[in-house]
């Protein structure tokens, strides 16, 4: 099970018997590593302190689908990871070097779907005879642009602007886009933190205030998939204008109705990607200790 998807909640929220229960059902938590709340609910300190003690994160979502909490257990700390973390700085370009090879290799393939085919020999040799990190995020950075051109092409051109957009999104796509990679990034943020990792030490991406710039390296690794699966809720017709309203500050955002349907497919794709997380976690402390030997 690992992650629990709570969007309506009915008959309330409460522990008991080493048990989640809510609207009727039982969700025992030892087979829980997450629960995420879209609902308006009053959790009691009991609970949290009994799922803090079971290593349990909530991510709770506003309705307005703007704002995010995550809380996180308190558990012993793991710093010989840690260390191995700060250690493998030394190699920081190696690591973010390939990051970005996986990232354009799964946007590459990911677009064969819709029938392009974007060649990133020059981008995969720019790499290699890159000297800084500042001029691999330039690479990334003009890859993503030959990408989101051709991404962005596929959808009817009355529900995007045709470029990505964010901090507001501006169009439909990029709502639904952002609005995912944020879910994405905060369960990413929780897996990093119960496998011991420090999440602010990082290697493509620069960490600033709050910012877990680890969960963002590994986020690099679902995006292309998560791209699909926003292709998918409009060219299926999941999704319309009209699940969509445009706030004060010019952003459009998914109502909240429109929310609780989408995460029933949602739920499905991330628990798919659930395991592909844990592979991908597992193989980056592997290629950390590497980078220390």
């Amino acid at each position: 099970m690992n992650t629990a998807f709570i969007t309506k909640i009915d008959s309330g929220f409460k522990i008991e018997n080493s048990s989640l229960k809510v609207n009727g059902r039982n969700f025992p938590l030892r087979l829980l590593e997450m629960i995420i709340i879209t609902d308006d609910v009053v959790v009691n300190s009991k609970d949290m302190l009994k799922l803090s003690r079971e290593n349990i994160s909530i991510l709770f979502i506003s309705k307005d689908s703007k704002h995010f909490s995550l809380c996180l257990p308190l558990i012993a700390k793991n710093s010989d990871l840690k260390a191995s973390q700060y250690r493998a700085l030394e190699d920081r370009q190696g690591i973010a070097k390939s990051i970005v090879y996986q990232k354009i290799s799964n946007h590459a393939e990911s677009l064969k779907k819709y029938d392009f085919d974007l060649d990133i020999y020059p981008f995969v040799e720019e790499i290699k005879r890159c000297l800084n990190i500042e001029e691999l995020l330039s690479i990334e950075g003009r890859f993503a642009k030959n990408y989101f051109d051709r991404y962005f092409s596929i959808f009817p051109k009355n529900i995007t602007k045709g470029f990505r957009s964010k901090n507001p999104p501006l169009d439909i796509v990029n709502s639904l886009m952002s609005y995912i990679y944020t879910i994405f990034y905060h369960t990413i943020t929780a897996k990093l933190y119960i496998a011991g990792f420090e999440p602010s030490i990082s290697y493509l991406h620069t960490p600033f205030r709050s910012h877990y710039a680890l969960s963002s390296d590994i986020l690099e690794f679902f995006r292309s998939d998560i791209n699909d699966f926003v292709a998918s809720e409009f060219l299926n017709k999941h999704l319309t204008s009209e699940d969509f309203s445009k706030s004060s500050n010019g952003g459009i955002y998914l109502k909240f109705e429109a929310r609780r349907e989408l995460w029933k497919r949602l739920s499905l794709f991330m628990r798919e990607k659930e395991k592909d997380l844990k592979v991908i976690i597992a193989n980056f402390k592997k290629s950390i200790a590497k980078s220390i030997e």
